[in-house]
């Protein structure tokens, strides 16, 4: 503000009480803490994914032997969505999603879940974009353990 106000001791004249314009508090809605994102976090604009291509995923990509071979690709400097590119595109249960599979928006998310699956298991993220030779992915992030820093 430019001007400054200035008070002075005056009397208020005529005063009017205004009924309370205030919700009384037990309507007030308070917020709660977020919880951890253990899946996908839907995105605000455009179409999400196919919940149960996102179980199946989830399901795919908690397995012992997919973690294995995600660490493998990643312990050679590589891309770990290289180990997925051929059995996403190959496992019978993916066969009614391989349009989905091919989108932009749900390669992304599956990238955001390999990132948690491993990032649990020790690594963390390195380098992003990195090119990959496969069918399904043309990019993808590089991990390394934690302990090789």
């Amino acid at each position: 503000m430019k001007k400054k106000i200035v008070y002075t001791d005056e009397p208020l004249g005529q005063v009017q009480v205004v009924a309370d314009f205030l919700s009384p508090p037990e309507q007030f809605v308070f917020k709660t803490e977020p919880s951890k994102v253990t899946g996908h976090q839907r995105a605000k604009r455009g179409k999400a994914m196919n919940d149960n291509l996102r179980v199946l995923l989830q399901n795919f990509l908690n397995q012992c032997s997919t973690i294995r071979q995600m660490q493998e690709v990643s312990d050679k400097g590589k891309p770990a969505v290289e180990a997925l590119d051929s059995p996403l595109l190959t496992r019978p249960e993916f066969g009614e999603f391989h349009g989905e599979l091919r989108e932009y928006r749900t390669r992304r998310e599956i990238g955001r879940m390999v990132r948690q699956v491993l990032e649990r298991h020790g690594y963390e993220w390195v380098c992003p974009r990195v090119k990959v030779e496969g069918k399904l992915f043309t990019r993808g992030s590089v991990y390394r353990r934690v302990s090789d820093a």
